[in-house]
């Protein structure tokens, strides 16, 4: 796993299934007067915001280990669509621009690294093809969530024209889906649609029905399917070329699980609205990104920390995790480490540490140590450091902490003039690190 600023996604393995819009009501040869399909319009920017709610269980048994709570999540998504001109051979070029996103996680703040970000992104009938313009980086996991919202540009469905005021339409809602329920693996969404009212003068058209959508997760590094079924409402403005707003009411299901059993479910409710005044997009354009602090927990070292939220997960196996720094990439790269090491059967910590700084130094031959707090607890802990101008320039900065047997080594390694700003924020954020105490089992 690693961090990105562009990628090419070859859509042959893509599953969203494509639903043919038949009237269900109508003779094939009967025309009415209510028409739903537009084109996105060009060199207009839309303005989408999207508030999802998610609120269920999950458990997780097998291999020993049982453990069921609540999933209680919101997410509140703001971003701006505008799309170019296609180039010969091109199906759509547009970039989207993320002005916010703020998410929980069971009370505790889980925004991601998307704030302030802008992408280009062109889909050549073949390929998307997404670049990254304002000096930022994301992880891999962030770049598969870019490709699946890419079909969302323009807040777009293929509607039907010649229907009927009360005529129930049937609709691939596939490119909204990911969107709206916040999963990159949906397969199969569709929607059966009533027309309740049709304004003849504005073209403003409210459509009533059900959404039944099929697709996967992953939990626990575990493959597991989830349902949703349930109401769905749209207000469509064909004469703007736009829709106006979406709302979503469903119940949610999830099983999977080969060594381990997965289930969960619950309610998941999402809108979406969306608005072209000219003056509120500019404003929203000029905003600039917050980035709030989130606790991250790693129940399989034992520990804790509290980053700032442009750190985003690259790296997640056994007793190590590896963050990337998302801003001032054109500066160099950062990343964070968190690693367990495993003491010997003796167990002698000082000399264990005096082998662990000679390898050190291997690499970085002007490395130097000094004593520093063990905020895991008491006993000896060092802080690794390169002096300003040796080695050639490295940037590295580490520190290791003793306990029960083991070392947790907390490292920063940083490429070009961004480590300064990368070493103050986690000279902030390692205060807070520290043993995780164990969460209430239901």
């Amino acid at each position: 796993m690693g961090y990105r600023s562009r990628i090419t996604f070859r859509l042959a393995f893509a599953t969203l299934s494509v639903v043919t819009l038949l009237s269900l009501t109508s003779a094939a040869d009967e025309k009415g007067d209510v028409n739903l399909s537009f084109n996105v319009r060009h060199d207009r920017p839309l303005l989408v915001e999207v508030d999802r709610t998610f609120d269920g269980y999950l458990s997780i048994v097998g291999n020993g280990f049982e453990w069921e709570d609540d999933w209680v999540s919101t997410d509140k998504l703001v971003f701006i669509d505008t799309h170019a001109k296609r180039k010969k051979g091109e199906r759509e070029r547009a970039t989207r621009h993320f002005v916010q996103h703020k998410g929980t996680y069971n009370k505790e703040i889980s925004d991601t690294a998307l704030n302030g970000v802008t992408a280009r992104i062109v889909d050549d009938g073949e390929s998307w093809d997404i670049k990254l313009t304002n000096d930022r980086v994301l992880s891999g996991e962030l770049f598969d969530d870019l490709i699946a919202m890419a079909p969302s540009l323009g807040a777009w469905l293929k509607f039907p024209d010649g229907k009927f005021l009360q005529e129930t339409i049937s609709v691939d809602f596939s490119p909204l889906s990911n969107l709206l329920v916040g999963s990159n693996g949906v397969e199969r969404s569709t929607a059966e649609l009533r027309i309740g009212s049709h304004d003849p003068i504005t073209k403003r058209s409210e459509l009533k029905g059900k959404l039944e959508l099929k697709g996967s997760v992953n939990i626990a590094e575990t493959a597991a399917e989830i349902e949703m079924k349930g109401k769905l409402e749209i207000v469509v403005l064909p004469a703007e070329s736009r829709i106006e707003s979406v709302n979503l009411d469903v119940e949610w299901t999830l099983s999977g699980g080969e060594q381990i059993d997965i289930r969960g479910g619950g309610k998941c409710t999402s809108i979406l609205t969306t608005e072209v005044d000219e003056k509120k997009i500019k404003k929203q354009k000029k905003r600039k990104p917050k980035f709030r602090t989130r606790k991250v927990r790693i129940p399989r070292m034992g520990v804790g920390i509290k980053l700032p939220s442009h750190w985003t997960l690259i790296h997640n196996e056994g007793q190590e995790r590896v963050w990337a720094r998302t801003l001032e990439s054109k500066k160099g790269n950062a990343r964070l480490e968190l690693k367990m090491i495993e003491g010997n059967s003796a167990y002698q910590p000082a000399l264990e540490m005096d082998k662990i700084y000679a390898s050190l130094k291997q690499t970085y031959p002007d490395l130097t140590y000094k004593k520093t707090r063990n905020p895991l607890g008491t006993g000896e802990a060092r802080a690794y450091s390169i002096p300003k101008g040796k080695s050639g320039g490295d940037n590295f900065y580490a520190e290791l902490y003793p306990w029960r047997g083991k070392f947790l080594m907390l490292r920063l390694v940083g490429e070009g003039r961004c480590f300064g700003n990368a070493y103050k924020e986690i000279q902030a954020a390692k205060k807070s690190l520290g043993i995780l105490k164990p969460k209430r089992t239901k």
